[in-house]
């Protein structure tokens, strides 16, 4: 675990920061939510007719 946690470390140190792979990351999850949601997104009043258990 020691070894997982320093190579992290040193991988995200290189990069000076993290902006450019923050926006990869969300650009390549909102690809899908907007082709499978649109632009907007999912309501709150959508998921609220979704079936849940109570």
């Amino acid at each position: 675990m020691q070894d997982f946690l320093e190579y992290g470390f040193d991988a995200f140190a290189s990069m000076r920061g993290a902006k450019r792979f923050l926006a990869a990351i969300d650009q390549r999850e909102s690809a899908p939510n907007k082709a499978l949601f649109g632009a907007t997104g999912v309501t709150h009043a959508a998921l609220s007719v979704l079936p849940h258990d109570p």
